[in-house]
């Protein structure tokens, strides 16, 4: 129907399914009441390591993320500006080789559990956003050619209002110039 939440993709029905699986696993995973309305507290106890755990792992990967991405910028940065390779089109044709190379590994090590995706559903859903996002990361390692890091950062902190623009452009995001209390 063009409205957030409403059998759009992207439209956050996806997202509030994930979230209710998330919090019936969360409800599995905290002691059951005993009969008489009180928590176990040995069964709370174990389970206070376990979330500093995944706590722990998931901050971790965050900081991972961010540390590699800054490192990745610098480094095409250099390659395309002081190395003197100004090919940004085989930078990112490198970088995606890279990608599917590791994610193929992952998947065949059974690192990363598979799934069975319809061609239809493949080349509908799959291939337009790799498709974006091999032209995104073209066009981003050809400003690095013209223009500095730290610019560049400043034009991706930018992002969300130009996804904003373009899903209010495509219905599926409302634009409203009232302000909300």
């Amino acid at each position: 129907t063009g409205k957030r939440g409403h059998n759009v993709p992207g439209g956050g029905a996806g997202r509030r399914a994930s979230r209710e699986s998330a919090a019936s696993i969360r409800a599995r995973r905290s002691s059951s009441p005993s009969p008489l309305g009180r928590t176990d507290t040995k069964t709370t106890q174990a389970a206070a390591p376990s979330l500093l755990r995944e706590a722990l792992v998931a901050y971790g990967c965050v900081g991972l993320w961010i540390f590699f991405s800054g490192a990745v910028i610098t480094y095409n940065k250099f390659l395309l500006s002081v190395a003197g390779f100004p090919y940004p089109i085989t930078l990112t044709l490198w970088h995606m080789l890279f990608c599917s190379t590791i994610a193929f590994a992952l998947v065949r090590s059974g690192w990363v559990k598979s799934i069975d995706m319809e061609f239809d559903t493949y080349v509908s859903a799959i291939v337009p956003i790799g498709a974006c996002y091999a032209v995104s990361l073209w066009v981003g390692n050809a400003a690095y050619l013209h223009l500095s890091v730290s610019f560049i950062q400043m034009l991706k902190a930018l992002m969300p209002v130009a996804v904003f623009l373009v899903g209010s452009l495509m219905g599926v995001e409302k634009f409203e110039l009232g302000l909300r209390a």
